[in-house]
């Protein structure tokens, strides 16, 4: 099999990873045009997966768990494995290059071990590989988590972490800290000191143990670094892809104004206030709200003194200088020293008049209406396929439909995610060559999903019998007629003779029936009187004959005592005889 280069671009979190994935998932057909790659078996958007291919084995059920995967570990890497490589073998040949993208790999892979499994896993395919990760400042990286952390569920009051603040990576995805939270058999964690998950130098070692130094490709996250100023032209330069990929990318993840922050922290608090109290869980915050502060909200958050945001970046300082010497030695330093965009002053909470100007555009639905239901749960399918959980976006938007049947959105997606035929024929062409009239087609498509209904329904008794007859009949349904042999004019002519004979026949037979009776006259008023004087005279006879009837048994006349015993001695013969006889008794 030819083997190829990989790119595995591992995050970090809080790097607009989620706007690169979108750009590489919405390009994959012109990928492949280009010589490049982006595979659907590790996720559709963002390549989970890959990041479960090397996580300790709890870690990896947990993530697993998340998104729906059914089985053990190897029974999940082995599906892996095989799907991954029925879409390389797809592949044209002048595909030489195949991109990876997971910002949970830099967390999940902590350890040379988990990399080298990551490693290994990839080997059959490829033997060049290059690890792309981009590296925020601590602070601003804890500063646009602030935001994230909310959204999940989170309402601390202070943006940077305490210098004990345990640090969940899964804090990282709101959908995945919801799901876990959920997840009443599964803890949450592992929690490390964030000043060891913060660490970019011994993250970087990991990474190197197992792909060796040179493979390992660190940018610093900042505009000013950026080929372009611009993310997505950097990654693109990095990756070796044409600029012109940058007009399709779009921002996503943004954070909100220090009011949306506010109503949003307040609003958690007493969620949780309320789930204290009463024992039950706080659950999620609904996806309307979420919907209108992402739309509505959109801006800078809220941020800490420069004095903290200095004290929290000392804390790495000696962690930093060792990334410096080693993956950037011509630096001066690896981060810049400017604090100048943090306040000096403490700066107030919005006002209980703001959050409540917040709420009650909530309440009103916003600039853009309120989210129907049907909506809310087509956002929150939308959100589940960009977090690569199929199972859940397959529940949202049936929930949605089951809502708003006529939501045409909602079922073009679901169509999208339950037809395997389809998929198979996306890929293909993806995949560069020209579409395989073999392929399935819409027709194929709907015998696909009839294949693919509950097997309760087939395995019911009689239901393999029915399935069978059901088939064969498509089948015979769908074979093309025998074409008809075209016939001769004396055949024609025949024909035609025949039909006229068998007319005249019909005609004949028809002449031959005997018409029907003539409808009665109507008798006169005379003939009328003299049947009623008929009936009249009859009708005395009749009375007189059911007068001498008996009525009841005390009209009959009493028997004698020897009339009843000869009675009594003839029905008796008559049982004697019928016994010798064997006849059937009354």
């Amino acid at each position: 099999m030819q083997k190829r280069k990989a790119i595995l671009h591992i995050g970090t979190a809080k790097t607009g990873s989620t706007t690169i994935q979108r750009l590489l998932a919405t390009n994959r057909d012109a990928l492949v045009a280009d010589g490049f790659a982006y595979p659907r078996a590790p996720g559709r958007n963002n390549h989970m997966r890959l990041a479960i291919c090397g996580a300790e084995p709890r870690q990896a059920m947990r993530m697993a768990r998340v998104l729906g995967e059914k089985g053990d570990v190897a029974d999940l890497l082995e599906k892996l494995h095989r799907d991954l490589d029925a879409e390389m073998a797809a592949l044209p040949a002048a595909v030489h290059t195949v991109i990876f993208s997971n910002e949970h790999c830099y967390a999940k892979i902590n350890s040379p071990e988990a990399a080298e499994r990551v490693r290994a896993f990839l080997s059959p395919w490829f033997d060049s590989f290059r690890v792309l990760v981009y590296l925020r400042r601590q602070d601003e990286f804890a500063v646009s988590r602030y935001t994230t952390r909310l959204r999940a569920g989170g309402f601390e009051v202070a943006v940077l972490p305490s210098a004990n603040a345990e640090f969940n990576a899964d804090d990282d995805d709101e959908d995945m800290a919801d799901d876990l939270e959920a997840e009443g058999d599964l803890p949450t964690g592992p929690s490390q000191p964030i000043s060891r998950m913060l660490d970019w130098s011994a993250m970087l070692d990991t990474w190197a143990a197992a792909f060796g130094k040179g493979a390992l490709q660190p940018r610093i996250f900042d505009r000013r670094e950026f080929v372009g100023n611009d993310l997505v032209l950097d990654f693109l330069h990095c990756c070796g892809l044409p600029d012109r990929y940058a007009k399709d990318a779009r921002s996503h993840n943004a954070s909100m104004r220090p009011e949306a922050q506010e109503f949003l922290r307040r609003y958690n608090e007493l969620r949780h206030n309320l789930a204290v109290s009463t024992g039950a869980k706080a659950g999620k915050v609904p996806s309307a709200v979420k919907v209108v502060l992402a739309r509505d909200y959109s801006g800078g958050g809220r941020l800490p003194l420069r004095s903290d945001a200095e004290a929290f970046m000392a804390r790495f300082e000696d962690a930093n200088e060792r990334l410096r010497a080693l993956y950037f030695p011509d630096r001066a330093r690896v981060f810049s020293a400017d604090f100048s965009k943090y306040p000096t002053m403490p700066e107030p909470l919005p006002t209980d008049a703001a959050v409540l100007e917040v709420a009650m555009h909530i309440i009103g639905g916003g600039k853009g209406g309120a989210p129907s239901a049907a909506e809310e749960a087509f956002l929150r399918g939308e959100q589940y396929v960009a977090a690569n959980r199929r199972h859940k976006a397959i529940e949202a938007f049936r929930e949605a439909l089951s809502l708003d049947s006529s939501f045409n959105k909602a079922r073009r997606a679901l169509r999208n995610l339950e037809r395997p035929a389809s998929k198979r024929r996306a890929e293909g062409a993806e995949a560069g060559a020209a579409i395989d009239p073999s392929l399935p087609s819409e027709s194929d498509d709907r015998a696909a999903l009839r294949k693919d209904r509950p097997a309760a329904k087939r395995d019911r008794p009689g239901g393999q019998t029915e399935h069978a007859a059901g088939e064969a009949a498509s089948a015979e349904r769908a074979a093309p007629a025998p074409e008809k042999p075209k016939l001769s004019e004396e055949e024609r002519a025949a024909r035609r003779a025949k039909r006229e004979q068998q007319r005249l026949a019909g005609q004949a037979d028809a002449d031959a029936r005997p018409a029907p009776a003539a409808e009665k006259p109507k008798p006169s008023e005379e003939e009328r009187a003299a049947r009623r004087a008929k009936r009249e005279q009859q009708r005395p006879a009749g009375k007189a004959k059911a007068d001498a009837r008996p009525k009841s048994a005390a009209d009959k006349p009493d028997l004698s005592e020897e009339e009843k015993a000869a009675r009594r001695a003839k029905r008796e013969e008559r049982l004697r005889q019928r016994e010798a006889t064997g006849a059937p008794g009354d």
